[in-house]
């Protein structure tokens, strides 16, 4: 099988609860960096339909062992999505083709709002708690 870049790939899958509108074709990068391949597929898992089963295609000669961990993410704020193979310092094996490669939950911009909003009333809480402590420490010592 030759690649995109005229060499022979391996294929790999992983799943994601969520893939944030990946679609066929789209880049994969290794470790963030340079593109090393194409998604070939993102569908429905049929064992799980809670679940999408994320198909790419790198180039053979990348050191992919079977526990490196795939992970969506944007190179930039706004632009399309990327699958990212993270390279670990790992002593297994490498991944043969076809192999499920874990994956690491994908969080949108949205998902990540909806969190930091649900951290303001803690922070708000935090904030009259200091305010209220430097008010303390303002007060003059007893003599």
């Amino acid at each position: 099988m030759s690649g995109v870049f005229g060499r022979s790939t391996v294929t790999f899958h992983s799943y994601f609860p969520f893939a944030g509108g990946l679609e066929p074709g789209a880049t994969v990068r290794y470790a963030g960096g340079p593109k090393v391949g194409r998604v070939d597929s993102v569908k429905l898992d049929p064992q799980n339909p809670g679940q999408l089963d994320v198909v790419f295609s790198v180039q053979s000669d990348l050191p992919v062992k079977s526990d490196s961990a795939v992970k969506i993410m944007s190179i930039e704020p706004a632009r399309r999505q990327s699958p990212r193979d993270s390279p670990w310092q790992s002593t297994s094996a490498k991944a043969a083709s076809g192999a499920l490669l874990p994956s690491q939950k994908y969080v949108d911009f949205n998902a990540l709002t909806s969190q930091i909003n649900d951290l303001a009333p803690q922070a708000r809480d935090l904030l009259h708690t200091l305010n209220d402590r430097a008010t303390e420490l303002k007060k003059p010592l007893p003599a």
